[in-house]
């Protein structure tokens, strides 16, 4: 799989805000089996019931499923964000303990997401049709927006979080 690095900081995001998280950054700076990457993982301190978070493009990857295989063996808690261009992985689907996918997805089924689970995130600035589009849509929703204060009137009866583009 083509990979940009790995990193360790605080999760910036979402229901895992504040934890200490693994990132595995897609990108194509190098290409690394998915068990090597775990034993490198490891060898700099991944421990069980950690948390690794996959970054935008991973699921198109070969070899996706076994990494996600490998972690779990570790008993690696698991998030894979996603533009939506990524397609719903099949069976290996509910190895990821959360899904945080951009709205709106062409690839990806947002209908699989899972009720209080899995983001649906929003960062564009047509508001009213993402509230209206994702009305039935019981995973956690997010918009993210550069004026929090003026999406009050329009949010104040849900329970979708917003988040301040940094």
């Amino acid at each position: 799989m083509k990979i940009f690095g790995i990193e360790h900081k605080y999760s910036d995001f979402g229901i895992s805000y504040g934890l200490p998280m693994w990132y595995i950054i897609s990108g194509f700076v190098q290409t690394i089996d998915p068990i090597v990457l775990v034993d490198t993982m490891i060898k700099e301190g991944l421990k069980p019931n950690s948390w690794v978070r996959l970054t935008d493009g991973i699921m198109r990857e070969q070899g996706f499923g076994t990494l996600l295989k490998a972690l779990k063996a570790l008993k690696c808690y698991i998030e894979v964000e996603d533009n939506g261009l990524g397609k719903t992985p099949g069976e290996v689907f509910n190895l990821v303990n959360r899904y945080i996918i951009e709205w709106p997805s062409t690839n990806f089924n947002i209908e699989a997401l899972r009720p209080m689970t899995d983001i649906l995130v929003y960062k564009g600035a047509d508001y009213s049709t993402f509230l209206k589009e994702t009305e039935r849509q019981n995973s956690i929703k997010v918009i993210q927006c550069s004026d929090p204060q003026s999406l009050w009137n329009l949010i104040k009866n849900t329970n979708i979080r917003i988040y301040k583009k940094v």
